[in-house]
């Protein structure tokens, strides 16, 4: 796909601001110096529908200033890869990007008078700008390879250096969290599914969690991931070495934390299920063969799913209410279990008897404890409906 390009004009005059923050509105722009290095962060906010577009593609951010005669200046250059819609349904869009340490001077430019009455003097904001060719005058003061080159490589450690972090310097509190975003479809998950998945009572718990992580991750590789700006300011995105993050479905798990994972045996993997479980799946065994002299001894059966991943989606498509009786085990016993659930499989597992690959949304429901336990009462298991008659007519 060939890389297109937009304008973003900001008007200082009428906001009476730059657009790069801490900056003295009263000082002339040619006096100004930026820092210019790449950065991940919020560039600008426009009510255009066009931006969802233009994702994946270049932003030129224009700033317009009266300093005894009207000035435009070229200001920011960023790659658009996300947008999110605010309260007041504007977008924000985000991306890796830099200010120019000089902001450039327009004004004076070879066909920069026909450019800003092409774009109607600015008037219309957000547009794409291929068609002009101003377009080619504003991208030689660009390096895109500059741009790029800096988003990507500060954000992957190789798999050893995962290797080493999370061997010598991760707790197992830690560790525990990353094996949960691991075990999420696709390893991908947002702050609220796993402060849910480790009941925690918020999802800034889980946003810290991440962060920290991370940040033991830039401290003992040297790797610094870029900054954003966030309510404290512009910080440090640690949450990026990590995975990559999207707004909408949370952090993506670098393939190089994976591997990290895997080469330490601390997340199966699919060549070998031979010891999963499902969390809370029962099956019926005899009790001779599940106690010997009092002592509880632990019992290994064919297992055929990968067993976080499958718990998750069913989870996430169903909900964490019995799927039975309707009973909500957050609701009645408060944060503490919170998202907790058993899950079912609708096909026993002893009567399939080969290796399959599990539907978490077809052949799992989740079920609450009383429900579960009774529903193996029988053999072969009562189906859902069955189930469901029972609890119907004992309740009349």
């Amino acid at each position: 796909m060939a890389s297109s390009y937009y304008i973003q004009y900001h008007n200082a005059d009428n906001v009476g601001s730059y657009p790069t923050e801490d900056l003295d509105f009263e000082t002339d722009v040619d006096l100004l110096t930026i820092d210019n290095s790449v950065k991940y962060g919020s560039w600008i906010h426009t009510s255009k529908k066009t931006v969802e577009n233009a994702v994946g593609h270049y932003c030129f951010l224009i700033v317009g200033k009266t300093e005894k005669i009207k000035k435009y200046y070229l200001w920011s250059f960023f790659k658009i890869e996300e947008y999110e819609i605010d309260d007041n349904d504007k977008y924000i869009l985000y991306g890796h990007g830099y200010d120019f340490e000089r902001p450039i001077l327009l004004n004076e430019l070879e066909n920069f008078n026909d450019f800003k009455n092409y774009c109607g003097n600015f008037g219309l904001g957000f547009q794409n700008i291929d068609k002009h060719l101003f377009c080619k005058t504003l991208s030689s003061f660009t390096d895109e390879s500059y741009l790029l080159e800096n988003s990507k490589d500060i954000l992957f450690p190789s798999t050893q250096q995962y290797q080493d972090v999370i061997s010598k310097s991760l707790s197992e509190k830690q560790i525990k969290i990353l094996q949960t975003l691991y075990y999420f479809p696709d390893s991908s998950a947002t702050a609220k599914e796993l402060a849910k998945a480790l009941n925690y009572e918020s999802y800034h718990a889980a946003n810290r969690q991440i962060g920290q992580i991370g940040k033991v991750i830039s401290q003992q590789t040297g790797i610094v991931p870029p900054t954003y700006h966030g309510k404290n300011g512009e910080q440090q995105a640690y949450f990026l070495l990590i995975g990559e993050y999207y707004k909408d479905t949370g952090w993506e798990m670098w393939d190089e934390l994976q591997q990290a994972l895997k080469n330490l045996n601390l997340v199966s993997v699919d060549t070998d299920n031979s010891n999963e479980r499902l969390p809370t799946e029962t099956f019926q065994f005899d009790e001779k063969e599940l106690f010997t002299e009092g002592k509880v001894v632990q019992v290994f059966v064919n297992r055929y799913e990968r067993n976080q991943k499958a718990r998750q989606e069913c989870i996430r498509y169903h909900g964490d209410k019995c799927f039975v009786c309707d009973f909500d085990f957050g609701m009645t016993y408060g944060d503490i279990a919170k998202g907790f659930i058993h899950v079912h499989h609708l096909t026993q597992l002893a009567d399939i008897n080969e290796e399959y690959d599990v539907d978490p949304i077809n052949d799992l429901v989740p079920l609450c404890a009383n429900c579960h336990s009774v529903i193996h009462l029988t053999k072969p298991a009562m189906t859902i409906e069955e189930l469901k008659k029972r609890l119907k007519k004992s309740s009349r």
